[in-house]
């Protein structure tokens, strides 16, 4: 008589039946988590849309105030008597929205992506007269172009430009680059992971400081002061040539320094800069 009987399962075959279960559970979740992400795209993809509107204001405008975390924000002067907007954008689940008010002499313009934001972006382009200031907050790039009044820019992620400004111009920035060209005004950057690059600036004061990039400031006129400090970048300061002496003080812990402009310890024209890991130079134009 053949004896039928099953053997016990030892702890080590246990042991592999619960890993495999565990396995084939956690199959069926990502399985699931996957169908479920292809239907959402899929819905998606069905609810997209792309649209766009244009406003124009005949109130006296004197400040804009952008503030967006759903795309990237443009301000134009071109010499105009009124402001104009231009909102470009895509909708799928969600659409961003779009909210432009004036109190008083300001133009607010608000606009954002609630809860799920795929598909769903909003792009400000704004053409302004002379003499209108900008203030633009944004989640992501910002370009201004031919402005002629102050600007102040903070910007969480993107590159910045800014050219062709009459007016002190404020930027900050958290991951991106930063470029400033023909700027006739006090200039102050700020940024984390990004070089910075000011060219054609006739100000007094220009601070420009990152932590991860470069540093590079023309001026086109004798500065007050220049300030301009990294960690890991190189520094260049240009100056126009003339018989302007300059206070000048560098810093670096890994790199050369190398100063060919007019010094004086007691000059009230100062220039400081400041790296861990890169050169300081310090030069005319030309």
């Amino acid at each position: 008589m053949n004896d039928t009987t099953k053997p016990l399962p030892t702890r080590t075959t246990r042991r592999r039946t619960e890993v495999v279960r565990a396995w084939q559970a956690s199959g069926v979740v990502l399985a699931l988590l996957a169908i479920g992400w292809t239907t959402f795209s899929a819905f998606g993809l069905v609810a997209y849309d792309r649209f766009a509107a244009h406003h124009e204001y005949l109130e006296a405008i004197t400040i804009v105030d952008v503030d967006s975390t759903s795309g990237s924000t443009t301000i134009v002067g071109d010499g105009g008597d009124r402001v104009r907007v231009s909102s470009i954008g895509t909708r799928g689940i969600t659409a961003p929205t779009d909210d432009q008010q004036v109190e008083g002499t300001a133009l607010h313009l608000r606009s954002r992506c609630n809860g799920i934001t795929s598909w769903c972006s909003l792009r400000y382009t704004v053409h302004v007269p002379a003499g209108v200031a900008i203030t633009v907050r944004t989640s992501g790039g910002a370009t201004i172009a031919g402005v002629r009044a102050a600007v102040a820019v903070d910007a969480h992620d993107g590159h910045v430009r800014v050219q062709d400004v009459t007016g002190p111009v404020s930027v900050k920035t958290r991951n991106g680059g930063v470029q400033a060209s023909t700027i006739h005004g006090d200039l102050s950057v700020g940024t984390t992971n990004g070089g910075i690059t000011a060219q054609a600036v006739d100000g007094e004061h220009v601070a420009l400081r990152t932590i991860n990039g470069g540093v590079r400031a023309e001026l086109t006129s004798p500065p007050r002061s220049v300030a301009a400090s990294t960690s890991n970048g190189s520094i260049i300061v240009q100056v126009p040539r003339g018989p302007e002496a300059y206070a000048v003080r560098a810093s670096t812990a890994n790199g050369s320094e190398q100063t060919e402009v007019r010094t004086d310890s007691t000059s009230d024209r100062t220039i400081v800069a400041t790296t861990r890991n890169g050169s300081i130079t310090t030069r005319y134009a030309g």
